[in-house]
């Protein structure tokens, strides 16, 4: 069945804004874009008094810490991460799941209509692949020392396998440069690319990752220590978390999360590797960072930054329209067009998807947020949520 869907503004965001224009959909996919007179089509959703965009593609996530929402210091980031760690050794499965739930009802509501979430559980992993959202869901995996590196490999695969076996598309998550040892992040970014699936993983987030990778000392020596995950002679790298990866040659085209303590050879870094920076201006605030990605520089750069929400438990909300504004809070100098490109088009390319911009044959994922009588992209930062969702071609929110 054929669909027209009418616009007050379509924004493709790879073309410029089209003032009265119409997407034809066809099999969930998009088949022409266009303004003034419109093919006849057997339905028709009216949303001209309606912004019309891509859903956002929200480039990194944690669905299985929605529960944690409220309960989570902030601030401290070491307390924080042994609250987090309380929180995945006590939640009940049921708990963790409703909050899975809840977490995509949250990300639809905003107009995410893409994630890539990050998983350490079985039944998360299948949870969020059978969603209604499209889903990459990575394999995450912490492997301190080379001794850890066998068994949380076969449970790092037995997670792709399964994702796969459920149709989904999977990737690959070390969880960071601190908490895996670089000859198994190496092989974990081999494997990666040679399966063609994407890998991403948190990289500079804090001063205490820093400084642990440089000299072995400070308050992530003493937390790792105690939980019997660091060698006694361990001393450190003499390294940035950047610099370290690409020792390993795991830096190209990798999905690096947060980048909020890199300096100006980490840049260059990243971008001779063409890495893709996530920025999460959520969880940035959420830990008052003194220093956050400087994503205006990786747009100068070429590269092709995305946004991201990281978890409830590390920022409070996972709405990608709170996302875009704290985005643009932190670098108001950047044009909202480009941020949206992060939001949506830049995403969706870092994880493999079909999606994230008005083009023909790319999937029908669509949001509308209401024009309030001005014919202007800043509509989507008066949103609260977004009125029209849909995915593939199937409506998941109708409110317009």
């Amino acid at each position: 069945m054929d669909t027209l869907i009418r616009a007050g503004m379509l924004y493709p965001v790879t073309s410029q804004p089209i003032e009265n224009g119409w997407l034809l959909l066809s099999n969930g996919r998009i088949v022409r874009i266009g303004s003034g007179p419109a093919p006849r089509t057997d339905e028709t959703i009216d949303l001209t008094g309606h912004l019309v965009m891509p859903g956002f593609v929200n480039a990194h996530c944690h669905l299985q810490f929605t529960a944690a929402r409220g309960t989570m210091p902030s601030g401290d980031f070491i307390e924080w991460v042994r609250a987090a760690i309380a929180y995945s050794s006590n939640i009940s499965l049921d708990g963790m799941l409703r909050g899975v739930e809840e977490g995509v009802e949250e990300l639809l509501a905003s107009g995410t209509t893409a994630v890539g979430d990050i998983a350490s559980h079985p039944a998360v992993a299948e949870k969020v692949t059978r969603s209604f959202m499209r889903t990459v869901v990575f394999a995450e995996t912490i492997a301190p020392d080379e001794k850890s590196g066998d068994p949380a490999w076969r449970l790092c695969l037995d997670l792709l396998n399964l994702v796969r076996n459920n149709g989904g598309q999977a990737g690959l998550a070390p969880h960071g440069p601190h908490t895996v040892a670089p000859q198994y992040f190496a092989a974990l970014f081999r494997y990666a690319h040679e399966q063609g699936i994407p890998i991403t993983s948190h990289v500079a987030e804090s001063i205490e990752e820093k400084r642990f990778i440089a000299s072995g000392d400070g308050p992530f020596r003493a937390l790792m220590h105690n939980r019997g995950a660091l060698a006694d002679d361990f001393r450190g790298h003499g390294k940035s978390p950047v610099m370290l990866i690409q020792q390993q040659m795991a830096l190209r085209q990798l999905i690096a999360a947060h980048l909020n303590e890199v300096d100006d050879e980490d840049v260059a870094a990243l971008v001779a590797a063409n890495a893709i920076p996530v920025f999460c201006p959520g969880s940035s605030r959420w830990f008052g960072r003194k220093k956050v990605m400087p994503l205006d520089r990786f747009f100068e750069a070429g590269l092709a930054p995305c946004l991201g929400t990281d978890s409830a438990a590390s920022n409070g909300s996972l709405s990608m329209l709170d996302e875009l504004r704290a985005a643009r809070g932190y670098f108001g100098e950047i044009p909202l067009g480009r941020l949206i490109e992060a939001a949506t088009i830049n995403g969706a390319r870092a994880l493999g998807l079909d999606c994230g911009a008005f083009e023909p044959g790319l999937w029908a994922d669509i949001s509308a947020y209401p024009l309030q009588n001005s014919l202007r992209l800043e509509a989507v930062l008066a949103a609260k949520e977004a009125v029209f969702v849909m995915v593939g071609g199937k409506v998941a929110r109708n409110t317009a």
